[in-house]
């Protein structure tokens, strides 16, 4: 699982212990990260938890986690996210009655036997989201039962989750008020469920957590029996819990809701062929599988020995679960290999063979060429913004890579990969080049949608190619882009720059008393523009605008009457 493939889950090695947790001693949170260890211990070689770590549930029982899995490289976990950005991500009808995702299955009347409950939780001194959020949790578990469902039909069978749901088949989402303690930590987190009734041993919690603390986590029982006794498959205990934060909700590559469930349904067992100390896996591609060790190099804790991870299965098939179907899942295992013989997700009763089975999607969502414009402040740098999108409902994200120079492709990283937009700041004298692959839930991949090559020139002030009328002064300014701004003094006085290229940009200094300007494009009307502002700035795009490559003009024409309009710079891409 790439959730976390440059910074990996902190589990420690303990004096005494030999290699069992990693390559190091002395814990490392990482805040950013999601790798809080607040109501965690490590646990002990005589623990009922054998790896990972110990927490505090209610009534004095012992938990056992895997320890908080990391965020995706780039994202920071506290940043908050607004509810336009989860809507954005997810790419689905907010009803909940058709995404990008499908709908979940429902099964008998919705309540009977062993149920995964959905659990919106908020903080009880902050805001409640629920009205807003539930419509999303819905998609989210939608995405995590097609994780579940697409995955056994690689072994050619149908398994979906056996959610609560309501008496129109709808996801039953439930709401629960967190004290601080409950916000800060999972064990809190159980605690907080239990004292508000969530703590039936026939249910199991999946719980999104309006904070940011976590990106996941979850309970785990280290139990690979393989009969329906299994602790993992409703033990008679309080119902196990996975929760996962604000800022890892619903991620349409890697789904943090379905790795998270996949715990506490029982994968991965330590003792399984491939699995780690950390209750993960060796053998990528898939959801479950990442370098989990602390260390993030390419080597994880397995069977007594560090182990390196191998690539077996193809990157599309890391959203779904158990690749080779040998370690914790598979609708139909070789009876002779481990799995036939331990613990098996798939024969969770907390998962059903009833219901539709996995609709192979083999058509890929098409993309288009990412679009260019400057925008923002003026450096050393050009600050250039590309713009994309897709023509199709059920792409989830997007890959860009960057050309410079003609030089070899290079795949550009970004924590949010269904956002359809980047900003750069690129180094003048060069040539650039993007494109963009959309793909969708089930890994389907646009081909590549390539934009124009294109290279910056910047035109200074005192640049023959401005042309100015009426009067003028050069004026020393040391924040300006050359340390010198064009400042008008005369009514009349107007610039103008020829030039050849797909996009034009103005830029200048704005202040209290700055002016107004009417702007021409080849003769034509194409905006105005107000340099008021009431905090100073320096080296500022106030007006940018893509054009039909070729020859072009631009004219500054400021409004009577209003404040001086200088001229910093123009920025054209060429």
């Amino acid at each position: 699982m790439k959730l976390a493939v440059a910074i990996a889950l902190l589990c420690l090695l303990a004096a005494g212990a030999g290699a069992a947790y990693g390559h190091e001693r002395t814990p490392r949170g990482n805040g950013a990260r999601g790798v809080v260890l607040t109501g965690l211990s490590r646990a002990r070689p005589d623990s009922p938890c054998k790896n990972g770590f110990e927490l505090r549930l209610p009534n004095g029982r012992v938990g056992c986690t895997h320890g908080p899995d990391p965020a995706p490289p780039g994202r920071d976990v506290r940043e908050p996210r607004s509810l336009g950005d989860i809507a954005a991500m997810t790419s689905g009808d907010p009803s909940g009655t058709a995404t990008a995702y499908g709908q979940i299955f429902c099964t008998g009347d919705g309540v009977d036997g062993n149920r995964v409950q959905a659990v919106y939780a908020y903080p009880a001194n902050g805001q409640d989201h629920y009205d807003s959020v539930a419509p999303y949790v819905r998609q989210w578990a939608a995405q995590g039962d097609r994780v579940l469902n697409d995955s056994a039909a690689e072994t050619g069978g149908v398994r979906h989750v056996r959610y609560v749901t309501d008496a129109n088949c709808q996801l039953d989402v439930a709401k629960v008020a967190l004290s601080a303690n409950g916000q800060a930590s999972l064990a809190g987190t159980a605690a907080d469920l239990a004292s508000q009734g969530f703590d039936r041993p026939d249910r199991k919690y999946l719980v999104w957590v309006d904070a940011y603390v976590y990106c996941g986590v979850a309970t785990v029982e280290p139990d690979d029996r393989p009969g329906q006794n299994n602790a993992n498959n409703g033990s008679g205990s309080p119902g196990m819990v996975a929760r996962v934060d604000r800022g890892c909700w619903g991620m349409p590559s890697d789904s943090a809701e379905a790795h998270e469930l996949t715990h506490i349904l029982g994968g991965v067992q330590p003792t399984a062929p491939h699995g780690t100390w950390n209750y993960h896996c060796s053998d990528e591609s898939e959801l479950m599988c990442y370098d989990d060790d602390s260390t993030a190099d390419g080597y994880v804790g397995s069977h007594g020995q560090l182990v390196p991870l191998a690539y077996v299965c193809p990157g599309l098939h890391e959203r779904l679960l158990d690749c080779g179907g040998d370690d914790y899942f598979s609708a139909n295992p070789d009876p002779n290999g481990w799995l036939a013989q331990h613990w098996n997700v798939a024969n969770s009763s907390f998962l059903t063979s009833e219901g539709p089975p996995s609709v192979p999607d083999s058509t890929a969502p098409r993309a288009t060429a990412p679009k260019i414009r400057v925008e923002g402040r003026l450096a050393r740098t050009v600050p250039v913004r590309l713009r994309w999108t897709s023509k199709d409902a059920d792409a989830v994200g997007f890959w860009l890579w960057r050309s410079i120079d003609g030089r070899s492709w290079k795949y550009v990283e970004r924590p949010d990969l269904w956002r359809n937009e980047a900003l750069f700041r690129l180094a003048r004298g060069h040539s650039y080049r993007f494109l963009v692959h959309a793909f969708d839930a089930a890994g389907n991949a646009s081909p590549a949608a390539v934009g124009r090559p294109f290279s910056m020139q910047v035109f200074q002030e005192r640049s023959p190619a401005v042309s100015y009328t009426g009067r003028w002064r050069r004026v020393f300014r040391s924040r300006a882009s050359a340390r010198h701004i064009a400042s008008p003094r005369s009514v009349e006085a107007r610039s103008m720059v020829v030039f050849r290229g797909k996009a034009i940009a103005l830029v200048s200094p704005t202040s209290l008393d700055g002016g107004r300007a009417r702007i021409f494009i080849d003769g034509r009307y194409a905006g105005t523009i107000d340099l008021t502002s009431a905090t100073p700035t320096e080296r500022q795009v106030v007006f940018s605008r893509r054009l039909r490559h070729g020859r072009h003009r631009i004219a500054v024409n400021p409004v009577p009457g209003s404040g001086p309009v200088p001229v910093d710079a123009f920025v054209v891409l060429r």
